[in-house]
């Protein structure tokens, strides 16, 4: 159920619908198109949402998918100290530089409003696919 943890909807009424008719695998369950700018606070209501439906079901998996498309606001999110270490790096930026992080242009396709993919070779990029480990380490 996309979006089902993005703060939109019913969330009883999501949880009651996926048990009665037994979905296991919630699919982009959280799916943060465009919203760095609220990354932290979308990731934290999520964490505080997700217990609702694995209460109801132990055994559901719930998918998140985080950063599709990176936009300007990428450029407000600090990266954390933990991702230095992780990368055994000199790294010394504070925060994603989205020209650090897709093709230049007439190389890449925008999304509209700014957004763009992201380049999976760039450094800037290598740290939003480590996002998923993020997410992991704030227990969701």
């Amino acid at each position: 159920m996309e979006g089902m943890f993005n703060g939109r909807g019913n969330l009883d009424d999501n949880v009651r619908m996926l048990t009665s008719v037994g979905a296991k695998y919630i699919g982009r369950s959280l799916c943060l198109w465009g919203a760095e700018a609220d990354f932290l606070r979308n990731i934290e209501r999520a964490k505080a949402e997700t217990p609702k439906m694995l209460t109801a079901d132990p055994d559901a998996m719930l998918e998140a998918c985080v950063f599709e498309t990176v936009s300007p606001k990428v450029e407000q999110i600090a990266i954390p100290d933990w991702v230095f270490t992780d990368l055994a790096s000199q790294w010394s930026e504070e925060i994603f530089r989205l020209d650090g992080m897709t093709y230049p242009e007439g190389q890449r396709r925008d999304w509209g409003r700014d957004a763009r993919s992201p380049m999976p070779a760039a450094v800037n990029a290598a740290l939003v696919l480590l996002s998923g480990r993020f997410v992991h380490r704030c227990g969701l």
